[in-house]
């Protein structure tokens, strides 16, 4: 009865209390295969703050390969940090693991820009800076990155929205290397567009 009014709604014997006080994950979520009992995806010694799953890179549960948290989940890795247990932030974490699963699973190259003048990469940037929801929501987690290929002078390729931890350098090797691959006996058509305009080999 001490319970404050907002929490509480009644019409005559029937009193409903809302219970708003968060989530803890299930320990007892197994993953098998053809009708296997399988194994728990989480480690409930591993969960912190008995909810969020120890994760690696691009959000693998760490005690389960192959199996990637999404959405609210994920948010051990910027808890009170970052907003990423959250639509406004989650919603970009997801967009990147799905990116990553293209790449490992089909073969999809991930997108990048190319510049091939500074000035238009320094206006692209700081546009991205001052405009984008991703580097806003996930400030100090996700970030965007420049490449400058070595034997291109003049040239810079652009990668967005990728987190700045594990696989910050996994990405970068990635794009570095299809660009480099991509460029092998044929011209720099694309990266000598005057617009720069979204470029994916």
């Amino acid at each position: 009865e001490d319970e404050p009014d907002r929490l509480i709604a009644g019409r005559g014997d029937n009193i409903v209390v809302i219970y708003s006080g968060g989530f803890t994950s299930n320990p007892n979520v197994h993953v098998g295969v053809d009708g296997d009992q399988g194994k728990s995806i989480f480690d409930e010694a591993s969960l912190y703050k008995k909810r969020y799953p120890s994760l690696g890179a691009f959000n693998e549960i760490a005690t389960s390969k192959d199996v990637y948290a999404a959405g609210a989940i994920s948010h051990g890795r910027d808890y009170k940090e970052s907003s990423g247990g959250f639509v406004h932030g989650f919603r970009y974490t997801v967009e990147t693991t799905m990116k990553f699963l293209g790449m490992k699973l089909k073969n999809e190259p991930w997108p990048y820009k190319v510049f091939t003048s500074e000035e238009d990469l320094e206006n692209y940037a700081l546009a991205r800076v001052q405009t984008s929801s991703a580097l806003w929501h996930l400030q100090a987690f996700y970030g965007d990155v420049v490449i400058h290929p070595p034997g291109y002078p003049g040239l810079f390729l652009y990668i967005e929205q990728i987190p700045l931890t594990w696989e910050l350098d996994a990405i970068s090797h990635h794009v570095l290397e299809n660009f480099v691959n991509s460029q092998k006996g044929g011209e720099l058509a694309a990266a000598s567009a005057p617009d720069a305009s979204a470029w994916t080999v």
